[in-house]
């Protein structure tokens, strides 16, 4: 069974181009376009890793990562990837590590 991952991005291009190229690579992949999404689909269904926007609107990503550490249960452990085009540390919110964007893909690799 592949892996599932929620994208968690509210700009349309980049939320695309993760999703194209994780399901390219054979992940299932869940969509969200701010945290408070990201939160609700967390506590709906089961995921093997989380990316992350840190700068959504609605609800950005840092107090969506406390919410998701907040809950019961298995999920809150679930692992977060931020993504950001600022190197800030978002340990202190729980998430496990940080990719810088932008990134894009190129043929056969994508790129940040």
């Amino acid at each position: 069974m592949p892996a599932r991952i929620l994208v968690v991005e509210d700009q349309d291009s980049i939320r695309e181009l993760a999703r194209a190229v994780l399901a390219g690579a054979g992940y299932e992949v869940a969509i969200a376009v701010n945290g408070a999404e990201a939160v609700a689909a967390v506590c709906d269904a089961d995921f093997d890793l989380i990316l992350m926007d840190i700068y959504m609107p609605v609800m950005n990503g840092l107090t969506a990562a406390r919410k998701i550490r907040a809950l019961d249960g298995p999920r809150s452990e679930t692992p977060i990837i931020a993504t950001s085009g600022d190197a800030q540390s978002a340990a202190s919110t729980g998430m496990n590590d940080h990719i810088c964007k932008p990134f894009r893909k190129t043929p056969n690799r994508v790129t940040f």
